[in-house]
């Protein structure tokens, strides 16, 4: 049914985090499957059942299994044999961060109700205008699925989806998104493996970011960590970050035009543009 297939994770979204994190990879139906081939193999060959990057990366003195009882040369021997699946296979990635503390700060309230509820789902967002961009190029035309974990919190989510349906007919928010839930799904990553793939890479990509928040700006910025290079070297993969003064400027910039044009300077589905219009009509 679908051309091609988004795997979708976050990372950053447990309370106290610094940025919040989505991050996905798309190919094609068929390379998906031989990256399932691909994987059973490693996972058989190499001795583990379901690959989580929290754990891979956990301290052995935690009694994670199977990690804890591998070397640090085994350890990295799965690692780049996963990488090299992933980059076979995978046609494009993204990685995108928001901070946290400056969204909450800057973010209006009817923004935040009407459109992003928090950082992660406006990092969601984001990534998809992304998405659209690369399907108008390589895509057009295509049908795509978005997958993500069937998780506690994904509930976000599925309300997401709904706002999309309630699009005003021919209208597009940022390119050409998703207009109906037949393209949304959830599932396990036992079971559809390439969400781990999407775990590495969120988790990899919440690491390096936090590290480019964290910086002295007087500084020469980190560079990528060999296990995050390894995806990103010479690879189809955009890494974005939002900084405290883009997002500040951002949300300036909706305010300044709202204040300018009279209205928002973002779509709203068609349930909220009634609802505005009715409560004006009793001012």
């Amino acid at each position: 049914m679908f051309d091609f297939e988004t795997y979708w994770d976050d990372s950053g979204t447990h309370e106290g985090a610094a940025i919040a994190v989505a991050a996905c990879y798309v190919a094609t139906s068929e390379q998906w499957k031989e990256f399932v081939r691909n994987w059973d193999e490693a996972r058989s060959e190499e001795g583990f059942d379901v690959f989580h990057m929290a754990d891979f990366m956990a301290k052995a003195e935690l009694g994670i299994k199977p990690y804890c009882d591998w070397s640090r040369e085994k350890k990295r021997h799965v690692y780049f044999r996963l990488a090299s699946i992933i980059n076979a296979r995978a046609r494009f990635g993204w990685i995108f961060g928001v901070p946290v503390a400056a969204f909450n700060r800057h973010a209006p309230d009817r923004f935040r109700k009407e459109l992003s509820s928090d950082p992660f789902i406006f990092a969601v967002q984001t990534v998809l205008a992304l998405i659209a961009e690369w399907r108008a190029r390589y895509a057009a035309g295509k049908a795509v699925q978005y997958v993500f974990e069937d998780r506690r919190g994904m509930a976000k989510i599925r309300q997401l989806w709904e706002l999309f349906k309630e699009w005003p007919e021919g209208a597009e928010m940022c390119g050409t998104l998703p207009n109906s839930p037949d393209g949304l799904t959830f599932q396990s990553p036992r079971v559809i493996k390439p969400l781990q793939a999407a775990d590495i890479l969120a988790w990899n990509g919440h690491a390096h970011l936090r590290g480019q928040i964290a910086h002295d700006p007087k500084e020469k910025p980190p560079s990528a960590k060999p296990y995050l290079d390894v995806l990103w070297d010479r690879r189809p993969l955009r890494v974005g970050l939002m900084t405290e003064i883009q997002v500040k400027e951002a949300f300036e910039k909706f305010q300044k035009e709202e204040e300018e044009k009279g209205k928002r300077p973002y779509l709203l589905p068609s349930r909220m543009l009634k609802a505005l219009a009715k409560a004006a009509d009793k001012k």
